[in-house]
């Protein structure tokens, strides 16, 4: 038995609860949960980082009010990056980080796994007792802070109780970097349950242009309408006062964002519509990865992530792509992949 005791409230005592509040003008939620999906090298990390300087410091986010409050980064990979990033946003914004309202941890936690949770709930209880409370924290990535298969749905609805977790004992928002469906379909890739799980999805499209958008509606807020989309463009910022020359004696410099003038851009449709042999040959691999699976399961994982195709289909994939050498059959009706694929992602 619990003793936890059920309380029913009254509808004044409804009433009088407040309405939903943001920490970024129907971007970021109080207190919620939030993917931000784009293919590798499209400047997710920059758009995260800009929003965690904007919160730590309460200046607006392109033109969306911000209140400000206390960020944690877990950056999980491309740490050595950082600093330039950091200063490159300083710089272009005239505003010096508070170092009381923004902390980082620079390594990787399993999220999905239980005394990775406990480690991080240390870690931000006595963060929260230096700084007053935590208020929003962004995982970077969602791939470094997986141990598993973000396709099994265990492994997937374990990361999401972690997160969940964090959200219910701090009361803090929390931003997930992920990658998009490979169906482009919309949402984020792996097990369905994260897509079901957050509150609002943002996505980043044409990342890899200087010029691109951030989408605000990959999934809506549900009591609000969603923030247009904000089209967005980096700028190369000179950090040679601070940060010096490289070994080539050129400036070190790193990118800022800024909003494009006029706010509006339009792009032509540039992703390729991929056949369903390709989103096949594509997807697989990433579903096989280390383990050796059967091939009812295999079918089974690709209907999860929204490729809608026959057994008879997804053996005949399976069967190219042994005569490509990139699956083995280690026994009958089994497959593996040659080398289990690692996806370590390099923003730029």
């Amino acid at each position: 038995m619990t003793d936890h005791t059920l309380r029913i409230l009254t509808r004044d005592e409804v009433k009088k609860r407040k309405p939903p509040s943001y920490l970024i003008s129907r971007i970021i939620p109080e207190g919620g949960f939030v993917s931000l999906v784009a293919q590798p090298s499209n400047k997710k990390t920059f758009v995260a980082l800009n929003m965690a300087c904007c919160v730590s410091s309460g200046i607006p986010f392109h033109g969306k009010p911000v209140r400000q409050g206390n960020v944690v980064y877990i950056m999980a990979e491309g740490q050595s990056g950082i600093e330039k990033r950091l200063c490159a946003w300083e710089s272009h914004n005239s505003v010096e980080i508070d170092p009381s309202t923004f902390g980082f941890i620079l390594e990787p936690l399993h999220i999905n796994q239980t005394d990775a949770v406990e480690r991080l709930v240390t870690a931000l209880d006595e963060y929260a007792a230096r700084v007053g409370q935590v208020d929003f924290i962004v995982v970077d990535t969602l791939n470094r802070s997986l141990d598993g298969d973000e396709n099994a749905a265990r492994d997937m609805s374990d990361f999401v109780k972690g997160i969940t977790a964090i959200i219910a004992r701090f009361n803090a928002a929390v931003l997930v970097l992920h990658h998009p469906a490979k169906t482009g379909t919309g949402g984020a890739r792996g097990h369905s349950s994260l897509n079901g799980a957050v509150d609002l999805g943002l996505e980043i499209k044409n990342g890899q242009n200087m010029k691109f958008k951030l989408h605000c509606d990959a999934k809506p807020p549900k009591d609000d309408e969603p923030a247009q989309p904000i089209a967005l463009e980096a700028v190369v910022i000179d950090l040679s006062d601070t940060m010096g020359f490289d070994d080539e004696g050129q400036p070190i410099t790193s990118l800022a964002l800024e909003l494009v003038d006029g706010g509006l851009l339009e792009f032509a449709e540039t992703a390729p519509v991929l056949t369903m042999r390709q989103q096949l040959e594509e997807t697989l691999p990433d579903i096989i990865n280390g383990s050796v699976m059967g091939t009812s399961e295999i079918v089974e994982q690709v209907l999860d992530v929204g490729i809608k195709v026959s057994p008879k289909t997804v053996n005949r994939c399976l069967s190219n792509l042994v005569n490509q050498g990139v699956l083995i059959r280690p026994e009958k009706g089994k497959y593996q992949c040659v080398e289990p694929k690692i996806d370590f992602e390099q923003e730029e």
